[in-house]
């Protein structure tokens, strides 16, 4: 005969999973459940009507770089006649490969970003609670670190995503009023083309005057011919820069003041902690059945094992018995 089929599964565990159980526990509890989202739900959205409201406006912007220009050697260059070689390498600084990318971290960089806050006066947004609106004055002396105000700038307020394959930019900001946060993407991009003009202009400042410098040191005809004919072609390089509005960013679709709130999103809040409750509630009241049927198996257990234990003592105890007889016979 075999014992081990014989024996029962204490634990149950060759019974299915029987679905009614846990159904039947769910409709138990239906009404705290519904109750407890309720609650949560409502309470989630009382909240939110507690926060300061944000808006978020968007824009586009084209990218106006020429990421072929050309160059010096004569494959490449793409110069009229009237400009040599030495003047267009040396006026024009044909641009690198990775011009796009030395734009997009231009955009992104600290220079920049602090030129657009003390432009527009932004310390206050960024400090609200060291700002005194009453007195326009810092709190308690409050002096300004320029590195954290660029991180908030960056990541509660101004941020941009570039397309790769359309090559156009947009940018985006928020604040606490739709036409603050329109009027930030809109300066956000003129105020880097006025910081990228300023930036060409000094260099083309500073060119002009190593050039007029040398012109005064050398005494040989021929260099100075091609001093002036550097100055000269300077002169259009910077008419040209000061003539360009729309670089290097082109605004094509201007932001405007939104409609609608971006933050706190309070109807999305209450319907997504309701739906939340609920599958959690589900979830604990599942578990609580597991756990009282593994609590019942486990005291059925003890016993079962029990008397199983002293079914093998005593057997083992008659097979002694009968090994000691049988070895008495013998001798």
């Amino acid at each position: 005969m075999n014992s081990v089929s014989e024996t029962p599964q204490p634990l149950n565990i060759d019974q299915q999973v029987d679905l009614l159980e846990y159904l039947d526990a769910i409709l138990k509890y239906k009404y705290r459940l519904l109750l407890v989202a309720l609650f949560v739900s409502a309470s989630l959205f009382i909240f939110s009507k507690l926060l300061d409201e944000r808006f978020t406006a968007s824009g586009v912007a084209a990218i106006n770089i020429n990421e072929k220009p050309g160059g010096v050697s004569p494959e490449n260059y793409i110069g009229s006649d009237a400009l040599g070689l030495l003047e267009h390498d040396f006026i024009l600084d044909a641009a690198p490969s990775n011009q796009l990318d030395r734009l997009l971290s231009k955009l992104g960089a600290y220079e920049f970003n602090v030129y657009f806050i003390n432009r527009f006066e932004l310390l206050p947004m960024l400090f609200p609670e060291k700002w005194d609106s009453k007195t326009s004055t810092w709190v308690d002396g409050f002096k300004v670190d320029y590195r954290v105000a660029v991180k908030n700038l960056q990541e509660k307020h101004m941020g941009y995503s570039h397309d790769e394959k359309s090559g156009l930019l947009s940018i985006y900001a928020t604040s606490n009023s739709p036409e603050l946060s329109a009027d930030l993407v809109n300066n956000y991009v003129l105020s880097f083309n006025d910081f990228i003009k300023a930036r060409s202009v000094d260099s083309m400042n500073a060119r002009r005057n190593y050039l007029e410098k040398r012109l005064t040191e050398v005494n040989n005809l021929e260099v100075q011919r091609s001093i002036y004919r550097l100055l000269e072609a300077q002169l259009g390089v910077e008419s040209i820069i000061h003539a360009r509005e729309n670089y290097p960013l082109e605004p094509i679709l201007p932001a405007y003041p939104p409609l609608f709130k971006s933050y706190p999103s309070g109807k999305k809040w209450t319907v997504l902690a309701f739906v939340g409750t609920l599958f959690l509630g589900v979830f604990i009241i599942i578990a609580m059945v597991i756990f009282k049927k593994l609590t019942r198996a486990l005291k059925a257990y003890k016993p079962v094992v029990s008397e199983t234990s002293l079914t093998d003592e005593a057997h083992q105890k008659k097979e002694a018995e009968k090994g000691s007889t049988s070895n008495s016979w013998v001798d």
